[in-house]
């Protein structure tokens, strides 16, 4: 079975990351990058099983390397705290990484909502670019 990380890397606050740890249950194991973890976001990453790796983090990218580095799978799935894997997409990665496609990375679509609607023109359209990265990409 192929190992599966789950990246998540936060600020200081991030008022939807209990909802979206517990959609990364189906991975081997989540990594939470935080920048000056607070006692509450400490609680929450406890809660859901993740592993925590703190520090003074200015830059989004010093966050992305620490999380990279920290994660052991084959792959890793790179989410936004304020994202959500529903089941259907959790067994369609699951299935795809099973039949060990050639390549670095995947894209996968995702539903961008502002205030509950839909964003359909403009900003934030639709189909947004995520990265799946595998073990070469992270390299």
């Amino acid at each position: 079975m192929v190992k599966l990380s789950a990246l998540v890397c936060v600020d200081n606050d991030a008022p939807l990351l209990g909802e979206c740890l517990k959609g990364l249950a189906f991975c081997d194991e989540v990594v939470l990058v935080a920048d000056r973890a607070t006692p509450r976001l400490q609680e929450i990453a406890r809660r859901a099983g993740a592993r925590l790796v703190a520090g003074i983090f200015p830059h989004d990218s010093q966050r992305r390397t620490a999380g990279a580095e920290a994660c052991g799978g084959e792959w890793i799935l790179e989410v936004e705290p304020d994202e959500a894997v529903d089941s259907a997409l959790a067994w369609e990665i699951r299935a795809t990484l099973q039949m060990r496609p050639e390549g670095d990375w995947f894209d996968v679509p995702v539903a961008n909502h502002v205030g509950g609607r839909l964003v359909q023109r403009g900003w934030g359209a639709r189909w947004v670019r995520r990265g799946l990265r595998g073990s070469t990409a992270a390299a």
